[in-house]
């Protein structure tokens, strides 16, 4: 699986997690999310109003992607930026969706963009037509 859930939590996979509390579009793109990313681990964070993706095993994690569901059939994507594109320190950037498939490739470019995530050669196989 490659989202790895860390904290106190841990010992449950995310998706039983948001399957609990009823959150069907959010267990689709954690299983879509899952399948994009293969073995590649990617460390997370959840509560009942967020999903952040870390690119550490550390919630002080620098780099990462929220994932904030909005609605039943919504969620809003935002990323710390790197400084040399951001006008101040701590910066980000977002988006909307209420596609499941929107939503996976949104978050795989925030991943890439973020450049918190070293493996860059992996990260542009990952890539469609953004």
């Amino acid at each position: 699986m490659a989202l790895l859930r860390i904290g106190l939590a841990a010992e449950e996979p995310i998706g039983s997690f948001y399957a609990r509390l009823n959150r069907d579009f959010m267990v689709t793109l954690v299983d879509r999310l899952n399948e994009a990313l293969g073995d590649r681990p990617i460390y997370c964070l959840t509560d009942h109003d967020n999903l952040r993706l870390l690119s550490q095993p550390d919630y002080r994690a620098a780099f990462w992607v929220s994932i904030k569901p909005i609605t039943s059939n919504s969620v809003r994507l935002e990323c710390i930026g790197p400084t040399r594109y951001m006008p101040w320190s701590g910066a980000s950037v977002g988006s909307e969706t209420n596609s499941v498939e929107d939503a996976v490739q949104k978050t795989l470019a925030l991943i890439e963009y973020s450049e918190g995530w070293t493996d860059k050669e992996r990260i542009e196989l990952w890539r469609t037509d953004l």
